[in-house]
């Protein structure tokens, strides 16, 4: 097994296929012979409400989903599902006939995370006791399965997705007609919102317009959060982590900033557009993790007491986390290895304040140092508001003062659209 330290030097990419090159037990799923879903278990799961878990960066929603993972009313995909973007890639597949659209998702170069746990920087090399369990799909019976699950319904993204997770459950060995509610790990809420798109986290893709006919939904929405101050600071840690050179680093920080903006954005717009919205805080899961997950249970209508909800599985195999974290079968209680500086805390509050306070956050900074910061952000030397590790001047004042622009921006946004 390969150690953390030299892990720690990788990309998380690199650390999972290194893990899954030292062996183990490989289960190909389904483990066993079982028909194949019928029209009767499509309207079943019809009829469940889809709830969407919207990933907010290093915030606990692949915790969540593990605890979730073994509960027999959940029907999912076990791991994140980009289904956003395979519609994307694929703009005419819904004129497409059954067998069209199935072959279209099998021959999808991104379906390999989902088919190979080996690929996955969540579930590569973090399986089993030993963490040497990984899981494959047999790739003809799940494609059966699939064309099983949706030939005869009308073609729609709703059901084409529905028959996706149907095909997973089935090939897990999920008895179909327990199921009470369909879960969508959504990557960080990618296409959730398309009018606030603030960045992409996924591939670039075109072709899906706001509020186009026939859209996916979803019926509720799971939002895990965690202190913005935390957050960030574990965001520039994961930057740092890759060793890049200056300014492909300070690319990189500002795209994982302007998607923290993001996931506290639609966080606000669908609380303020009076979503059916459940909020889990990260803080709350480390103190009292069976009481977060009761409540939790209780908004998706599925039963707060079954045991899984006591442990971190996926595929019903212990889960230790992913790659990006010390291995671990329970919630760690650890902070970041460093506080944030004010500068940082100043630009959480600025962006992201007024919302953090709706939910428990502490807001450290007043508002007229807030407005007195904001206007010196502007100035010539704002290179204080970038760290200081950046050796040549004229990259760290330019890129404090793009980033400034951007923050800024951005705070005025949330101001006027909920003031």
């Amino acid at each position: 097994m390969q150690t953390r330290e030299a892990a720690d030097v990788v990309s998380g990419e690199q650390q999972a296929a290194a893990l899954a090159r030292d062996g183990g037990v490989t289960y190909t799923f389904p483990l066993a012979v079982r028909p194949l879903p019928t029209p009767a278990d499509f309207a079943r799961v019809a009829g469940c409400p889809i709830a969407q878990l919207v990933v907010t960066g290093r915030s606990g929603s692949a915790l969540l989903h593990a605890f979730l993972d073994g509960h027999p009313q959940v029907l999912h995909v076990p791991h994140p599902f980009k289904f956003y973007d395979f519609i994307a890639c694929h703009p005419d597949v819904l004129s497409r006939p059954a067998a069209g659209i199935v072959d279209a998702f099998m021959a999808w170069p991104a379906a390999r995370l989902l088919f190979d746990s080996s690929a996955s920087v969540i579930l590569g090399g973090r399986l089993g006791d030993t963490m040497s369990t990984y899981i494959r799909y047999d790739l003809p019976h799940f494609k059966e399965a699939f064309l099983a699950a949706i030939s005869g319904v009308e073609t729609s993204e709703r059901n084409v997705f529905l028959g996706l997770v149907i095909a997973f459950g089935w090939c897990a060995g999920q008895d179909l007609s327990r199921v009470s509610v369909v879960l969508h790990h959504l990557h960080h809420g990618d296409w959730a919102w398309p009018e606030r798109l603030l960045d992409r986290s996924n591939i670039a893709c075109n072709g899906l317009a706001p509020g186009r006919p026939g859209a996916l939904h979803a019926d509720k929405y799971l939002i895990p959060i965690r202190d913005p101050y935390e957050t960030y600071v574990a965001h520039m840690t994961f930057a740092t982590r890759h060793g890049l050179s200056d300014t492909p680093r300070l690319d990189l920080e500002d795209q994982l900033t302007r998607l923290l903006f993001q996931d506290w954005d639609r966080l606000a717009a669908a609380r303020h557009e009076g979503r059916n919205v459940h909020v889990a805080r990260l803080e709350d899961l480390r103190r009292d993790a069976p009481a977060t997950l009761n409540a939790c249970a209780r908004w998706l209508g599925i039963d707060p007491d079954h045991e899984c909800l006591r442990r971190l599985t996926f595929y019903g195999y212990t889960w230790h986390g992913d790659v990006y974290t010390e291995p671990s079968t329970v919630v760690h209680r650890t902070r970041p290895t460093r506080r944030a500086v004010w500068q940082e805390r100043w630009l959480c509050d600025v962006a992201l304040g007024r919302e953090a306070s709706c939910h428990g956050y502490r807001v450290g900074l007043t508002g007229r140092l807030k407005l007195w910061l904001l206007v010196l952000s502007v100035w010539w030397p704002a290179a204080a508001l970038v760290d200081r590790s950046i050796p040549r001047g004229r990259v760290r004042r330019a890129a404090a003062r793009a980033r400034a622009r951007t923050r800024s921006d951005f705070a005025g946004r949330l101001w006027r659209r909920w003031s």
